[in-house]
């Protein structure tokens, strides 16, 4: 479920990278009772973001393939917004503000036309194992 349209920018040094949301009424997320896809959805937007950085990273620093991400924790999310409208283009900002081993924290916003819509602090980690490991298997 790829939700970013598009990645504009990335920092490895920083860990931060910006990327871009389109919001279409064909959205998986769209409810048309409510006319847009509900901001809740922001913070879904902001953990693919995270991970969009850490498989670049992974990839074209490291060599690597990318890993398995976890969301540990969410904090401060806040949203000005109940939806957000069709035709709208949201930029997601994801920024590291701490990092022990697989362990980082990352401030997230999302703005429309330079106004901050929502905000929040995700925590999360990386797990080594490959795509089995979220099912308890290893690789062999």
């Amino acid at each position: 479920m790829a939700l970013i349209s598009r990645v504009l920018q990335y920092d490895f040094e920083e860990e931060s990278l910006v990327s871009e949301v389109d919001i279409r009424e064909t959205d998986l997320f769209f409810d048309a009772e409510r006319e847009g896809v509900p901001s809740w959805i922001g913070f879904e937007y902001m953990a693919q973001s995270i991970a969009a950085l850490s498989g670049i990273r992974r990839r074209m620093e490291l060599g690597e393939e990318p890993r398995i991400g976890f969301i540990m924790s969410v904090r401060d999310f806040t949203t000005c917004v109940a939806t957000f409208a069709p035709g709208q283009t949201l930029r997601v900002e994801v920024r590291k503000i701490f990092r022990e081993g697989d362990v980082a924290s990352f401030a997230c916003n999302i703005a429309e036309n330079g106004a901050e819509q929502v905000h929040a602090i995700i925590n999360t980690i990386e797990a080594d194992g490959g795509p089995h490991a979220a099912v308890g298997e290893k690789d062999g």
